[in-house]
């Protein structure tokens, strides 16, 4: 397996969340220049702003200007690009893409693999705990909530909505243990943490280490040899045979 490849693949993923990132500031920069949202919002809320909340049309949202979402659904196609290319590299070669391979096998699609990159990003890079942290308006909240993901990847709308079912518990990502959620923000789907398995995260990066609850009980072996014990004595003189067979 070419690690290059695979660290070259999972950097151009993290360009693409950078590019979703970038979107998601510059859309939350024009909610806050036509609000009268001020910095003890996190900690008070006034009765005007209340009844403002009250007035919003459910799903409401602001987006970007049409040359600005032009701009970023250019940029957010020419990674895509690289990405494919690189995927064809590997295809060609014969290697594997660490990221890509998972993505395959477990059936994840753009909008879960975008949902997965979002999640062990901080696992990856301290500086999106800031970023999270800045999206929620609450620097301790380190990991994407739920909401703060569809946010990221969806327009503003009731639509967003419509993608809820990707977090249910029978969704790829959560029914495989890629991910799971936490209820420490608050008790609604909307409001739970997302967070990564460890150790698919290191898997990712080359080093493969079980879950701690599992590592008394497993042993990795890159090159694993067969127990012969576990063979009945007519199965392993069938083995010898076959064995010998293919030398000749």
């Amino acid at each position: 397996m070419n690690d290059d490849l695979s660290f070259a693949y999972l950097q151009y993923e993290l360009m693409r969340l950078d590019m979703l990132l970038h979107r998601q500031l510059r859309r939350m920069q024009k909610l806050r220049e036509n609000s009268a949202d001020s910095a003890l919002d996190s900690f008070y809320i006034s009765a005007e702003k209340a009844y403002t909340l009250l007035m919003r049309p459910f799903g409401q949202g602001t987006e970007i200007m049409p040359d600005e979402a032009a701009a970023y659904q250019s940029a957010l196609a020419n990674i895509q690009q690289q990405m494919d290319n690189l995927i064809t590299h590997a295809e060609n070669h014969g290697e594997t893409i660490r990221l890509y391979a998972l993505a395959q096998l477990f059936g994840l699609d753009r909008f879960d693999l975008d949902i997965f990159v979002a999640c062990i990003a901080p696992a990856i890079d301290i500086r999106y705990e800031a970023l999270y942290g800045y999206l929620h308006d609450d620097l301790s909240k380190k990991q994407p909530s739920v909401n703060t993901l569809l946010d990221l990847l969806c327009p503003p709308g009731p639509e967003r909505l419509q993608h809820l079912s990707r977090f249910a518990n029978d969704a790829p990502l959560f029914q495989q243990r890629l991910l799971r959620r936490s209820g420490e923000w608050g008790p609604t789907l909307l409001s739970q943490a997302t967070h990564p398995d460890p150790s698919v995260v290191f898997w990712l990066l080359g080093h493969y280490h079980p879950q701690a609850e599992l590592e008394s009980y497993l042993t990795f072996d890159p090159e694993p040899l067969p127990d012969l014990a576990l063979f009945q004595d007519e199965q392993l003189a069938a083995l010898v045979q076959a064995t010998q067979e293919d030398v000749v």
